[in-house]
């Protein structure tokens, strides 16, 4: 699936579809009040991805921040020794 960037107020985030994977909040700048700043460094892996983003939307309005993507649900494995050692009495 293909990734692109959304800004907000808040944040940057590398999205999948309508959530995010991956995000670097925002913070305060020390020299300019009316400014944030954000680590770009943490943003470079996203151009090194086979699935890089190509695209960027910038939000200007206060509007709700995108919601994460949940992580993949985990197998269940059950595992009875006795099912595939029957003689060693385990």
């Amino acid at each position: 699936m293909s990734t692109w960037i959304k800004q907000t107020s808040k944040a940057i985030y590398l999205m999948q579809g309508n959530q995010w994977i991956s995000r670097v909040t925002k913070r305060p700048s020390p020299t300019n009040p009316d400014e944030q700043v954000l680590d770009l460094e943490a943003c470079r892996e996203w151009f090194l991805r086979e699935d890089r983003p190509r695209a960027m939307t910038v939000s200007w309005a206060d509007e709700p921040e995108p919601e994460k993507k949940p992580a993949p649900p985990q197998p269940k494995y059950w595992f009875q020794a006795s099912n595939y050692w029957p003689h060693t009495g385990r």
